[in-house]
This record gives structure tokens, C-alpha cells and sequence, in this order.
């Protein structure tokens, strides 16, 4: 093939190959010391299928990823992912999948890869619902879920707070507005606990806290056994 190839019939340029398939085709690597510049909201980098980009930066560099669902960076067969590898080890990488079923999720895999235990993910529903989950025995497993509701779980300075956000009375300590419910608000459980009695409480239970009286408040603490 001719170094330089000019296809004037079809305005196409070909370096290192007679036969260019768009406007410049170049077949082997290629250096720009200047940038490499799009002047488009609507164009960027395409790749081919199964194909991985890696990009460099300096030490006070930023590398924005922009891209759409037909391009599979990460070489998985679920449309949307991005995944970025850190280091030399190519199993060590944090993946983002923005289309698993109206979920934006994050994932983050240690140097063992994507067939081991020693990955994460942090995952947005569509329902409202945030998740912290890790991968375990197989199979995803919850380890933290934040509902769409306000205040639903808050951990600050020291205090978690469930359904509030403030106790000026508690320097560290927990936190529950039960709001107008009137059931359990603490409860203890065992997997070795089976008493039967599931009209007070569920099987399970051994110590359970509720709300004494609506207006007067008070509280009971109930064993069972």
C-alpha cells in the first residue's frame, strides 16, 4: 500500500492503505503532539466492538468519559458500562453502568477481577432506593439500602439518625422517629430463637421496644420467651 493515498472521487485520505473508509484512514499508530479536538456537543470517540480505550494523564490531569449505549468499552454484554482500570493490573477497576434496568450503578473490583469475591457496588434504583452491596459466596448481598424518603438513615458527627435528622439531647448515640407508628421501634432477633408466639411479635424475637401511649408517651420493653 502507498504511504499516502488521496481518494479524490470520495474526498478520503488513507495512510497506509489504498483503500480508506472514511474521510482519513490510518492503519497503524498514530503521535499528535498538539490535541486531538472535536468540535461537537454530539461527536466524540467511537470504538469498535470489544474494543478498550486507554487514556493517560498527568498528575493534576482530569479524563472526563462521555459516551452512549452502542459502544461496550467494558467487553460485557450489557449495553451502557464504562469501566476504568487503575494501575497496571487490569483487573483492578471501577465500572459505571448507567442502563441495568433504569439503575445507575457503580462497581468497584479489587485485583482479583470480576470472578471473585472482592467487589462492590454502590447502586441508584429506579425506585429511589440507594444501595451499598458487596458480592459474597456468589451473589450479591445488601450490606446498606437508603430509601427515597427524607431523612430515612443520616450518620453525622457521631449520631445515626432513622426518619430524623437532629437530637440537641444526645451527644453520640441512635436515633428513631417512628412518626406515627405505633409498632416495634427496637427490636432484637436470633436465628436460635423460635417461640411461636407470632400474635405479640415475629418468631424470632427476643426483646422488643414500642411506644407506651401516643400523647403521653412512655415506653415498654417486652421479653419474649
Amino acid at each position: 500500500a502507498n504511504m499516502l493515498f488521496v481518494d479524490w472521487g470520495n474526498n478520503k485520505v488513507g495512510i497506509g492503505t489504498n483503500s480508506p473508509s472514511e474521510m482519513l484512514h490510518v492503519t497503524s499508530d498514530s503521535i499528535f503532539d498538539g490535541h486531538i479536538k472535536v468540535d461537537s456537543d454530539t461527536k466524540g470517540l467511537v470504538l469498535g466492538d470489544d474494543q478498550d480505550v486507554t487514556l493517560f494523564a498527568n498528575a493534576v490531569g482530569t479524563v472526563n468519559f462521555v459516551r452512549g449505549t452502542d459502544v461496550d468499552i467494558a467487553n460485557d454484554d450489557t449495553e451502557g458500562w464504562v469501566a476504568l482500570h487503575l494501575g497496571d493490573n487490569d483487573d483492578t477497576y471501577i465500572q459505571m453502568n448507567g442502563g441495568e434496568g433504569g439503575d445507575a450503578v457503580l462497581y468497584m473490583y479489587g485485583d482479583q477481577g470480576d470472578t471473585h469475591d472482592d467487589r462492590y457496588k454502590i447502586q441508584a434504583s429506579a425506585a429511589g432506593e440507594l444501595g451499598i452491596m458487596a458480592f459474597t459466596t456468589g451473589s450479591w448481598v445488601e450490606h446498606m439500602v437508603f430509601d427515597s424518603s427524607a431523612n430515612s438513615l443520616r450518620l453525622l458527627n457521631e449520631n445515626v439518625f432513622i426518619n430524623d435528622s437532629a437530637n440537641g439531647a444526645m451527644t453520640r448515640g441512635l436515633t428513631i422517629n417512628q412518626g406515627s407508628a405505633n409498632d416495634e421501634c427496637l427490636t432484637l432477633k436470633s436465628s436460635e430463637v423460635a417461640h411461636g408466639r407470632t400474635s405479640y411479635t415475629e418468631t424470632d424475637t427476643y426483646l422488643q421496644f414500642k411506644k407506651t401511649s401516643n400523647a403521653g408517651g412512655g415506653s415498654q420493653i417486652v421479653a419474649n420467651m
